[in-house]
């Protein structure tokens, strides 16, 4: 078998497990028995676990996460700032069309991601997502000018929050609320969820909270 067949079968099979069983309850063994190869091949082309599940996000997430950028620019070079919908739109529309059009892998690889953390994982999205996150939080806080940084940060964190438990409640949603409820395009979905995200994110300042520190030695103030 040619080496880059052989990476990409261990990419397909580690991807499979990883969303249909979690990360931590994955074995390189599981991984290596599905896809007909041996631990050698795996250290060979990847080194170790946690460089392979390195590798099945940059193969997802890096194309992803350009799209979304390349959607952004397009917008920016307008001599009008984006309205807001637009921002959110780029920034939920290459997810979508995964995983409506595309790989249901890839919602179930996400909805593990974000059900069972770890320090490892947290590193991973971190680096993948560190690029999207600046320039996104940039243009929302143009679109929101009475927010402050703060406030765009966590309003940024709530919009990946909302849409990735959309995601991976697509499939459960209808066998629970019945058949009317199921979502049947990207257009759909989007007609929902962006004017939701848009109204959360351009709500009032958040108040801030005096801070605990206030009270003196005593616990008085």
């Amino acid at each position: 078998m040619p080496p880059g067949d052989t990476k990409e079968k261990i990419l397909d099979e580690a991807e499979r497990l990883f969303a249909d069983h979690g990360f931590s309850d994955t074995s390189l063994r599981d991984i290596t028995a599905g896809a007909g190869v041996n631990l050698a091949a795996v250290n060979y082309h990847f080194g170790s676990k946690e460089e392979l599940i390195k590798a099945v996000f940059e193969r997802r997430v890096g194309p992803l996460n350009r799209q979304r950028l390349e959607i952004l620019d397009r917008l920016e070079t307008s001599s009008e700032p984006p309205a807001l919908a637009e921002v959110v739109d780029a920034f939920i529309d290459p997810p979508l069309r995964i995983c409506c059009e595309g790989s249901p892998i890839f919602m179930r690889l996400f909805g593990q991601t974000y059900s069972h953390p770890d320090a490892n994982l947290t590193r991973i999205m971190v680096e993948q997502f560190r690029e999207v996150a600046f320039r996104f939080g940039r243009a929302i806080h143009r679109a929101v000018p009475h927010l402050d940084e703060h406030d765009v940060f966590w309003r940024l964190v709530f919009m990946v929050g909302s849409m990735a438990h959309s995601l991976a409640l697509t499939e459960m949603v209808p066998k629970i609320a019945g058949e009317q409820h199921r979502i049947e395009s990207v257009e759909e979905f989007k007609a929902h969820l962006i004017p939701f995200l848009v109204a959360g994110l351009s709500a009032p300042a958040t108040p801030r909270q005096a801070s605990a520190k206030t009270t003196d030695r005593g616990g008085n103030r």
